[in-house]
């Protein structure tokens, strides 16, 4: 591999989307080079570029998971403390809704947090997503919240 990369090298990096991949094998010059562009906005110590987060959080680990933010993290240990104290049952993390009209494939949606409310009998399944004023926000955020009650009759719950 040269040491140089050319506009054409940067741009194909930008068309093919590859941020957060490995990229052990690129000199520190072609990595500041990426940099300068704004493609790569730090570097790791193995030598990985890696895309900084869009909205600036932070990956938390709990129990092993990774989640994509720390307020996100303190929810679910909000809910598995829920759990394990018997108000709510079956918690699972990053369901996929495929939204479907008229047999055409619209979206799909991913919660953060599904589960069983037992605390009450009005709406037994509840649909989380942690968002923060911005991302409540956003476009394509709202158009999926809107399919997600019109074709799942699923009103989801912003936290």
């Amino acid at each position: 591999m040269a040491n140089k990369w050319t506009e054409k090298d940067i741009e194909k990096v930008t068309a093919n989307k590859v941020f957060g991949n490995d990229f052990g094998d690129l000199s520190n010059e072609q990595l500041e080079a990426l940099k300068t562009k704004g493609l790569v906005k730090k570097k790791t110590l193995s030598n990985t570029a890696i895309k900084e987060s869009k909205f600036k959080n932070k990956k938390t680990i709990i129990d092993g998971i990774t989640f994509d933010s720390k307020k996100e993290s303190q929810r679910y240990s909000t809910l598995k403390a829920l759990q394990d104290s018997g108000k709510i049952k079956d918690l699972q993390m990053q369901v996929k809704y495929r939204i479907v009209i008229d047999s055409y494939k619209i979206c799909t949606y991913i919660a953060d947090f599904s589960y069983k409310d037992l605390t009450t009998f009005l709406q037994p399944t509840i649909v989380e997503d942690v968002k923060s004023e911005y991302t409540k926000k956003m476009p394509i955020y709202r158009l999926k919240k809107k399919l997600m009650l019109a074709v799942f009759g699923i009103e989801i719950k912003e936290v």
